[in-house]
């Protein structure tokens, strides 16, 4: 075919495709919002990659396979919900083979101190913005962090006795919450060390002097935004430390703008805040300029957020003062520098015991902590807690952000050796995670990933010296898991909730409401995926197939040989690596298709709550939704969408009549898929006739569904109105 005929076809499905796309999206009523996202994606992806300046598979090819979601559709907002999917990972497989074009601005790396920190924290006060929009309030550990801060400011101690009775907490938080802590001598002590609300003080006065202007839940978060902003400061210094010579711009801003940071970064939790002490003591001990003093300062301080993070600010307090005490120069000016180091966390060791004798009894400061007797746990659950750090779908990286898998290829010889401090960095990382894993703690109610997250910068670190050495098929899969990060966090931001996936010993229920979320009935994805939790893990296939799979892609992967040692070979097979390389990179988006056929393709639909009424047999997953005390009528709170999706094979009757009483005149619409069976009305009853047959069917593995959509409008409290199925 000649290189004309090529270029037409090529140039035809690039316009073909954006049209068949709009085209489905009229034809599915994918809404204005939709219409708006996906123009601006078509021209920023368009600006930032130039796909069509290029030879290979473009994103508007694979939108000519648009009008497929138009086959099984079930309802509008799940059609929308699929079509943003499909749009999404369309460009996430081409941009895995390209390159960005369009740089960023080089005004980031001649930005000022205060300069970066204000950009840091405009990102992270819009996702703080974007989480109060949602209504995610304060919760976990975070208003018991507030409120020692609260009983500081207006009592002047730790004693949490008058908060909790008085409930002083509601200024910022709209629910009952209990003692997180021990009574000791009549006075109620928390079990969290103080050094969050210590940093969380003058914003508590800030907060006060606003007088509710800012509402508590937006501004706490505004406030974690502030204080992690200098945590992503440290990051862009160290990348600028290690490799003063490179562009890091972009990877910088990717980091910036993905989970787990952007979410972590607004809450109160004292992970970011103890690794910014870390990041910024590592600095100031290395290079020509050595503020020791400052370092010793910083590390000080990190006991006092919380001991977890001792064995990292150890390995780095150790490294610092026998590469100071080995250094050339007269004992007496070694033995100074050394002091200056290493007194303040003297100091700050003693005041923590003298903290931990006053308020708790004792100058052993572990009594504050709940936790005990790790090594009474067998080395089982601790190797178990260490794999679900990773691979867990609930709170560990391979769902949320599976970039991060790749830190450890850092470890090879030819990428470690590129990294200034490769053993220092990779001691703190292994003694951090290792600590953890064995104190076997997991996450509560909190986002996901936070037990890694005190090293995150390292594995930044690691995944970009890992991306800077990597071949093109490296930087392929780099690319293509970047993309899935950045497609996860999108939908982190449209439903928040999907991230607090607690794992404490209570926890039975396996699966990842992610991915829940992106599968159905048909297409379970929490099946495929390893779980990891505090109960006995040895029979879930999952878990051994991704654990061999690993096991023998990093076998392989290191007992590759080194460039060095193949490079006469390389040489002579240079031209056959190129063309290979250049068909890995034209194939890799057809054979990530299937990820497209399973997650857009088939409806997000999970059943699990079926109900018969009237000779129907339908199904209904929300929990306010339920039987009445009258046969075949079910109560209904007033405020939320339900979805209801009738079996046509498993019902006698095919005819739906429905009467709807509503006494509290709450505005009420029901559809199914854009046919409207009962526009928006507040009467006090209405009645519904129709056949089910004649509505919009699909197909859910061997089942043929009918969905009606109740939609339903807040009403004065919590009010209710009835449906009677009626035969």
């Amino acid at each position: 075919m000649s290189g004309s005929v090529r270029g037409v076809l090529r140039g035809t499905a690039n316009a073909l495709g954006p049209l068949l796309l709009l085209f489905t999206w009229l034809r599915g009523d994918g809404g204005p919002l939709l219409l708006v996202a996906i123009v601006a994606g078509l021209a920023g992806g368009e600006t930032a990659f130039r796909f069509l300046s290029g030879r290979r598979p473009t994103p508007y090819m694979m939108m000519g396979l648009a009008p497929l979601l138009l086959v099984q559709y079930s309802s509008v907002g799940d059609f929308r919900i699929r079509l943003a999917c499909f749009f999404m990972l369309v460009y996430v497989l081409a941009a895995a083979c390209a390159s960005l074009r369009r740089s960023v601005p080089a005004s980031l790396v001649s930005a000022g101190f205060w300069r970066l920190w204000a950009l840091c924290f405009l990102v992270f006060a819009l996702a703080a913005t974007a989480l109060y929009a949602r209504d995610i309030h304060l919760s976990g550990d975070e208003p018991h962090y507030v409120m020692i801060a609260q009983s500081l400011a207006e009592d002047g101690d730790f004693d949490l006795k008058n908060n909790l009775e008085q409930k002083t907490y509601f200024r910022y938080l709209p629910v009952e919450i209990p003692l997180h802590g021990t009574v000791h001598e009549g006075r109620y002590r928390s079990f969290h060390l103080p050094g969050l609300s210590f940093l969380l003080l003058p914003f508590y006065f800030i907060f006060k002097l606003l007088g509710g202007l800012v509402p508590g839940n937006l501004f706490f978060r505004l406030a974690a935004a502030a204080i992690n902003a200098f945590f992503a400061l440290g990051l862009f210094y160290a990348l600028k430390a290690l490799w003063p010579e490179k562009d890091n711009r972009s990877l910088f801003l990717f980091f910036l703008l993905t989970f787990p940071l952007v979410f972590h970064a607004v809450h109160l939790y004292p992970e970011l805040p103890a690794a910014t002490l870390l990041i910024f003591a590592y600095l100031s001990s290395r290079g020509q300029r050595r503020g020791l003093l400052l370092a010793g300062t910083l590390l000080a301080a990190i006991p006092w957020l919380h001991f977890k993070y001792v064995p990292a600010m150890l390995v780095l307090a150790g490294a610092v003062a026998v590469e100071n005490w080995r250094a050339s120069g007269n004992v007496r000016d070694r033995a100074r520098k050394l002091a200056h180091f290493l007194i303040p966390p003297a100091v700050g060791a003693l005041l923590l015991a003298c903290y931990s004798r006053a308020l708790y009894g004792s100058f052993n400061p572990t009594v504050i902590s709940p936790e005990r007797d790790f090594f009474a746990i067998p080395p089982g659950p601790k190797l178990e807690t260490l794999f679900s750090f990773f691979l867990d779908q609930r709170d560990g990286l391979l769902v949320y952000a599976p970039l991060f898998l790749l830190l450890f290829l850092a470890f090879k010889k030819e990428i470690r050796s590129r990294i200034r401090d490769f053993s220092l960095l990779a001691a703190m990382f292994l003694c951090h995670v290792g600590f953890h894993a064995f104190t076997t703690v997991r996450g509560a109610y909190s986002p996901a990933t936070r037990p890694t997250l005190h090293v995150l910068w390292i594995m930044v670190i690691f995944l970009i010296a890992y991306y800077r050495r990597a071949g093109e098929m490296g930087k392929v899969v780099f690319r293509l898991l970047a993309g899935l990060t950045a497609f996860a966090t999108v939908w982190f931001f449209y439903y928040p909730l999907f991230l607090y996936q607690p794992v404490t010993r209570d926890v039975s229920e396996r699966g990842s409401s992610l991915l829940y979320f992106l599968g159905s009935k048909a297409v379970n994805l929490t099946g495929v995926f390893p779980s990891f939790l505090k109960k006995p893990n040895s029979g879930y296939l999952p878990n051994l197939i991704w654990l061999a799979a690993l096991a023998i892609g990093f076998v392989l992967y290191f007992t590759r040989r080194s460039r060095r040692y193949t490079a006469p070979l390389k040489r002579d097979m240079a031209p056959l690596r190129r063309d290979i390389a250049k068909l890995a990179c034209r194939v890799m988006p057809f054979l990530s298709l299937p990820l497209l056929f399973l997650v857009c393709f088939f409806p997000h639909v999970q059943l699990q709550t079926r109900y018969s009424a009237a000779g129907l047999s339908f199904y209904s997953n929300s929990r306010n939704f339920t039987p009445g005390r009258e046969r075949d009528s079910f109560k209904v709170r007033a405020g939320q969408d339900y979805d209801l999706f009738f079996d046509l094979e498993g019902s006698a009757a095919r005819r739906l009549e429905l009467r709807l009483i509503n006494p509290e005149h709450v505005a009420v619409r029901m559809r199914s898929g854009r046919q409207t069976l009962l526009a928006e009305n507040r009467l006090p009853e209405s009645r519904i006739t129709v056949l089910l047959p004649a509505l919009k069917t699909f197909s859910l593995g061997k089942r043929s569904l009918v969905h009606v959509g109740l939609e339903s409008q807040a009403g004065r409290g919590t009010v209710f109105f009835w449906l009677e199925f009626q035969h």
